[in-house]
């Protein structure tokens, strides 16, 4: 439905005021952060939120969003690469489609989608994806097709 593609207005202002008020309580921002500085802001202004959710924001900027755990919580990068990714998502997705035949090859592409957003190729890579999509390719040979679309350079960047 179309209120589910409109964002309402957020009014962090009440969350946070609302975490200081209710300190025994758990208080979650939910959706609009674009960035990590605004991450960063909205968990360390003093307020008491806990956490913030991302959500679509993943989606479209997958690449940017994972380096998330060591900069926000010092955890370890594993400096995985696209490629690698792809790879793994490859075998996952080949595996998720044959336990649930109903599931949609928009739906289990859909999280690589952006993968490469701004990166050369990348418009041809979601092309490959959704023109191959919709002429219902097995899902390995979709990604090895799409993947074709990148250069090596970008393929194995790691964070």
């Amino acid at each position: 439905p179309k209120q589910n593609r409109e964002v309402p207005p957020l009014r962090y202002e009440i969350v946070h005021r609302l975490a200081r008020d209710l300190p025994h309580l758990t208080f979650v921002l939910n959706g609009g952060v674009k960035s990590y500085e605004e991450t960063e802001e909205c968990l360390n202004n003093g307020s008491g939120v806990v956490g913030v959710m991302v959500g679509r924001e993943i989606l479209n900027r997958p690449w940017y969003w994972g380096d998330v755990d060591r900069r926000l919580y010092g955890a370890e990068n594993p400096g995985i690469s696209r490629r690698e990714i792809l790879g793994n998502y490859s075998n996952y997705a080949t595996h998720e489609m044959a336990v649930n035949p109903k599931l949609g090859l928009g739906t289990i592409l859909k999280p690589i989608q952006n993968l490469f957003i701004g990166e050369r190729g990348a418009r041809m890579y979601r092309r490959v994806l959704a023109e191959m999509s919709a002429k219902k390719f097995p899902v390995q040979e979709i990604i090895s097709n799409a993947t074709a679309c990148i250069g090596d350079e970008d393929l194995d960047k790691r964070w």
